[in-house]
């Protein structure tokens, strides 16, 4: 994924072989786009589309495959009735409204849309929780390795501030740490109880997050 605010090389990544790609824009103003992605620069990012649509054109390619991603929040829920009209003029090949995922309480009034269907969470005053629950069971727990710059052993990659720490990769192999008690105990607690786990109840394994996906162009 991207949010196209760099200038690249289309010709370069159309020829690599990449399958696809999430262009993340929010806005279809700049002072709309500006207020998430900030101190970005709505056209670049447009430029750069069009850019990589130019490219597949030339090369008479297929891929990648664009997929625009529209997070959506308060301040720009007002625009998505233009914004299927904007991919149309862009020419990327799918357009995904998403929900926004929030962490404090302060979010509530700052970014959860109005509209609760373009929301992942129920509110309750000051408090929120995910719509539909939380289920006992996590992939990634079993199949994703998260090792940091340190060599500390993360619970998984939605524990970004290492509070499940696992192991240091300098003292003991991945291999055993991948099968120890620490791990073994997080992983029995998510099949049976995992919503006391607190980074899981805000984790988008097993939530709903796509909105809506519509295809643009053939």
């Amino acid at each position: 994924s991207t949010n196209a605010n760099t200038e690249y090389d289309a010709d370069e990544i159309v020829n690599s072989g990449l399958d696809s790609m999430i262009i993340s824009l929010d806005g279809t103003t700049q002072k709309t786009y500006n207020k998430y992605r900030v101190n970005g620069e709505l056209q670049k990012v447009i430029d750069n589309v069009k850019r990589l649509v130019t490219a597949k054109k030339k090369h008479k390619k297929q891929n990648p495959f664009l997929r625009w991603q529209f997070l959506v929040m308060k301040h720009n829920e007002h625009e998505l009735g233009k914004i299927e009209e904007l991919a149309k003029e862009l020419q990327v090949d799918n357009l995904d409204l998403k929900s926004i995922q929030i962490y404090e309480k302060s979010d509530i009034n700052n970014f959860l849309p109005t509209n609760p269907k373009y929301r992942r969470y129920k509110v309750d005053g000051d408090s929120f929780e995910l719509k539909y629950g939380i289920k006992n069971r996590c992939r990634r727990i079993w199949t994703n390795a998260v090792v940091n710059w340190n060599g500390d052993v993360a619970m998984c990659c939605f524990d970004k501030e290492n509070e499940h720490k696992i192991g240091n990769v300098e003292n003991t192999s991945l291999t055993q740490l991948w099968k120890s008690k620490s791990i073994m105990s997080i992983r029995n607690q998510i099949l049976h109880d995992r919503k006391q786990i607190p980074i899981c109840r805000n984790c988008l394994e097993g939530v709903k997050i796509r909105i809506e996906s519509t295809e643009i162009s053939s």
